[in-house]
């Protein structure tokens, strides 16, 4: 959340160091990632969006492609950010209350697909 509060440049450093310590972490690239777009880095963004595409942690995959929502809504690609939470929920994400969550809505709150999408279906 420091990027959230003004502090993206405090917060990627602390994420990256983080992961040079744990490099087997899942969620680290994801924090990386919207850190990185929400400072204007695509670069950083998608290679950290890159890296979680070939990651499979056991039982987190919709999780992870949630992540990757979170970084392309933070780049501003609403599309693809929509497109990559309808994959997740296929994967079986039961939209628990994960940090990547602020970020798409945050970024997409405006959206009506997004809107759409996050609507109550019976």
């Amino acid at each position: 959340m420091l990027e959230v509060l003004g502090y993206g440049d405090r917060a990627l450093t602390l994420y990256q160091r983080l992961f040079e310590e744990r490099p087997d972490s899942w969620w680290l690239p994801g924090q990386i990632g919207v850190a990185a777009a929400s400072l204007g880095d695509e670069t950083l963004a998608l290679e950290a969006d890159a890296w979680l595409a070939e990651a499979t942690p056991p039982y987190r995959l919709s999780t992870v492609t949630t992540w990757r929502a979170a970084i392309a809504a933070r780049l501003g690609d609403e599309v693809r950010a929509v497109a990559l939470l309808k994959q997740a929920r296929r994967e079986g994400q039961f939209w628990s209350s994960t940090h990547a969550w602020f970020h798409l809505h945050d970024a997409l709150r405006h959206n009506e697909d997004f809107a759409r999408f996050m609507a109550p279906h019976g």
